[in-house]
Parts: structure tokens; C-alpha cells; sequence
């Protein structure tokens, strides 16, 4: 479903049992949304995700973490890639830093990216002693690619979990994945990690042929090679389960130049 700027209370929305948007008008719509608090309604997200610039809650990870992530998920994210030693990665939007520390181990020059120094700064401070390089970037930004040197504006990896299904603004969506693109080395590789059908009020609710058809719109230079169904457990700040699936692993391979 489509999400349509509010006219009454000026957010980005699902539900608002009080506004004249056209999907609002169902008085089902209507009855559900106004059961939940007006703060479960609302997902203007650059009000939401503003505290991410200082706090890092939620974003510590360690040894532990690492070794699961290389047990559990390594083999079956990166199966079929062809990496090598010396291979360029880059992973936009870092949290605690463990696919980039990942990515350095394996021997890659590791680049992460955030748009938060805490955060750079809490992943540097969760793996001291793996060589990744944290960068100040917003891959929202339209001119983002000019802020990387010259020499070093291409990757054979570009990587992103849990990110996409947050910018529920269309062009802001669409410009954020056009620009991950941008990254991409001919014959390299994009991969995308979203929730199966995230239960969180200001999430995009992804499904495989959904994701698919959106990402494919605006990377007409790719293809896509698979998706994967990936069982993993994200806990929230309550001790419950906010995801059980990460459901779309969504692998697009950039066609060789001709």
C-alpha cells in the first residue's frame, strides 16, 4: 500500500483514522487504526531515526556475535560469489558493524558506511582490531559517490541488512537504491536484506515479488541471480520477537559492459 503524506497531521502513514487521505477511507481502515496510540501511527522517519546521531542503543555486538554470524549466515549469504583476497565491499548502514568486520576477515577492503559517527564509531569500538574503514556518508544524498575518492568509487560488494524497509517515502527509496548502484562494479554484486512482512508500524511490509519488482525499477542495469529465505530472530528492547525471518535475501548481479 501506497503511502500518502497527511494533510491533518503532516506525517508519513499507514493509518490515520483522522486524515482525508484515499487510503484512509475505509471506516474498517479507520476502526483498527484508531485502537492504536497516535505514536504507533506516525512515521515521519527522519524525526524517528534522528536519535540514531546520539545514541547507539541497540548496536553492540562482540566476538560472540561474529563467530555466530560466520556459522549461521556467512556460508549461505555469500554462496556463489567468487570473493577474493583484495576484493573491494562496502556495507551501507553498519549497526553494530559485524558483516563489515566479516567482510574485512575474509580479507576484503572493507569500507562501512553510515550516516551517523556514533554509530561508525560504536562498530570501529565493537572490533577494534579488524581492519574496516569507516566512512561519513548518507547514501540518501544525491552526490554521495563524489565523496569517495576516485580511486576507490567502486566495489565488487555492495551490502545493506535491515535497512530499505525503513524510508517509506517512495523518492527517498528510490534514490537511495539507485545510488547503491551506482557503487556496484560491472560483474559485482548487490545484496539486499529486508524483513519478510515486518509487523512494525513504520516498516514496509516486503515480500519476495514486491521487493523484487521495486528494486528492478530503478536498477534496470541488473539482474536478479536469487532470493533466499533466511530464519533469523531479531529481538526488541522488550524481550520480544519483532522479526522471525529475515525472510528476502534479495542477490542482484550488475550485467558486464558491452
Amino acid at each position: 500500500m501506497a503511502l500518502e503524506h497527511c494533510v491533518d497531521c503532516g506525517y508519513y502513514h499507514k493509518y490515520c483514522g483522522g486524515c482525508t487521505a484515499e487510503q484512509c477511507a475505509s471506516p474498517k481502515r479507520r476502526r483498527q487504526n484508531l485502537r492504536m496510540p497516535c505514536s504507533n501511527r506516525l512515521v515521519n522517519l527522519p524525526e524517528r531515526w534522528s536519535g540514531f546521531e546520539s545514541s547507539t542503543s541497540g548496536y553492540y555486538a562482540d566476538w560472540h556475535n561474529l563467530l555466530l554470524l560466520f556459522k549461521s549466515y556467512v556460508p549461505t549469504v555469500l554462496s556463489g560469489l567468487q570473493l577474493k583476497p583484495s576484493m573491494r565491499a562496502l556495507e551501507i548502514g553498519v549497526g553494530s558493524g559485524k558483516w563489515s568486520a566479516a567482510f574485512a576477515l575474509m580479507e576484503m577492503q572493507t569500507v562501512a558506511m553510515d550516516y551517523s559517527s556514533d554509530i561508525l564509531m560504536q562498530a570501529r569500538s565493537n572490533f577494534p582490531y579488524i581492519m574496516f574503514i569507516p566512512f561519513k556518508g548518507d547514501i540518501r544524498n544525491p552526490d554521495v559517490l563524489q565523496s569517495f575518492s576516485a580511486d576507490y568509487r567502486t566495489f565488487y560488494l555492495v551490502f545493506s541488512e535491515g535497512l530499505l524497509e525503513h524510508y517509506t517515502d517512495p523518492d527517498e527509496w528510490a534514490r537511495i537504491v539507485t545510488n547503491m548502484g551506482t557503487f556496484v562494479l560491472p560483474g559485482g554484486y548487490l545484496i539486499l536484506i529486508v524483513p519478510y512482512m515486518s509487523p512494525e508500524p513504520d516498516e514496509i511490509r516486503y515480500t519476495v515479488p514486491k521487493f523484487k519488482r521495486e528494486v528492478m525499477k530503478w536498477l534496470p542495469g541488473f539482474e536478479v541471480v536469487r532470493a533466499i529465505k533466511l530464519p533469523v530472530e531479531i529481538w526488541g528492547e522488550h524481550n520480544e520477537v519483532l522479526h522471525n525471518r529475515f525472510d528476502i535475501l534479495f542477490v542482484a548481479q550488475k550485467k558486464e559492459a558491452k
